[in-house]
């Protein structure tokens, strides 16, 4: 009777641990499933990641571009502004001259070709200081979407 009982015992006790190790097999592949989603939230987030990165290097690139475009539009600006004071003291000159001639209502037709050439730098150098602007104003679009790209990356 003894050894019934304490076989009774020992079956009752055997059935809790059996039934404790089932409830932690359950905890353990919670845990497993759990891990499996963060895993994904982390591979997600990664290629998110690196999908920014390489639109900032993207943005970049336009950035350095819009910057070598900017400083080639500023220097032909310059080239094209000192044409015309060029020009436009020749100009000057040519008008003193003719008018020290003694038909001073006639122009000359080198006159008029300066005039043309002027004209035609004033027309150019409104055209760059156009393209001057619109560099200014694509460089300052790229330099904020890229601040925006470097905070979503932040």
């Amino acid at each position: 009777a003894v050894a019934q009982e304490e076989s009774a015992t020992l079956l009752q006790h055997v059935g809790e641990v059996t039934s404790q190790l089932s409830a932690e097999k359950m905890k353990v592949t919670e845990c497993f499933r759990e891990k499996e989603k963060m895993e994904a939230v982390v591979n997600t987030l990664a290629e998110k990641m690196a999908k920014l990165e390489a639109e900032r290097e993207c943005s970049d690139a336009q950035l350095a571009s819009l910057r070598d475009e900017k400083s080639a539009a500023e220097e032909q600006l310059a080239a094209a502004r000192d044409e015309l004071s060029e020009l436009s003291e020749k100009l000057k000159q040519n008008t003193v001259m003719e008018s020290r001639l003694p038909r001073p209502s006639s122009k000359s037709v080198r006159e008029t070709s300066l005039r043309t050439k002027v004209e035609a730098l004033e027309t150019e150098l409104a055209h760059l200081e156009k393209k001057l602007a619109k560099c200014e104003s694509d460089k300052a679009a790229l330099a904020a979407e890229l601040d925006n790209v470097k905070s979503q990356q932040a």
